[in-house]
């Protein structure tokens, strides 16, 4: 209908870099690669010319590796490898929702549920570890543009991670004050 749009985005770009071969000389060699993806699918509705909703899943992935090895060059042998990884994962939901009211004011409000996972590297020890959490954060914000030159906005975020049980209130405010109508 006209009061739907559905959009659908991405990206993925990944590298790798290594040095050129030398034969003959391939005592030590090191390899590394990065790339990252995001994608997501965003919903909005239209309920009225002053109320509308967002809903998006999304999802991020960010990688770095590295391995290094040396080798014994008359039989090929690997003498020394050592390598680390690491990754950042989440992904997630989020609601939110905007309505205008007379004088000048603009609400927004929503929240937002996500699963974040990191793999970091321990160097002392060469391998991986794994850590995870759940996210879950809303907010509520009042736009307010009492004249052509001023602009407000003042809200507050709730924020709740799971792993340790953190929880943070986190008021915001800003104001913007235009030269002239005609530079904003």
């Amino acid at each position: 209908s006209d009061n739907d749009r559905l959009f659908v985005s991405g990206y993925l770009g990944q590298d790798f870099l290594a040095p050129p071969r030398n034969p003959g000389n391939e005592n030590g060699l090191f390899f590394s690669q990065w790339g990252n993806y995001t994608g997501q699918v965003r919903w909005t509705h239209i309920f009225s010319p002053t109320l509308f909703t967002k809903f998006t899943a999304f999802s991020t992935s960010y990688y770095f590796g590295l391995d290094t090895y040396l080798r014994n060059i008359r039989t090929e042998e690997r003498r020394f490898r050592y390598g680390i990884n690491s990754r950042l994962q989440d992904f997630g939901f989020r609601a939110e929702a905007e309505t205008f009211f007379a004088g000048g004011h603009a609400l927004k409000m929503g929240i937002t549920v996500a699963r974040d996972s990191l793999q970091r590297p321990d160097f002392l020890r060469n391998l991986n570890q794994n850590l995870s959490t759940w996210e879950t954060s809303a907010f509520i914000q009042d736009e307010w543009s009492p004249s052509p030159m001023l602009t407000t906005n003042v809200g507050v975020r709730i924020a709740h991670f799971q792993s340790g049980n953190h929880f943070f209130i986190e008021p915001r405010a800003s104001a913007v004050i235009s030269l002239s109508e005609h530079f904003p």
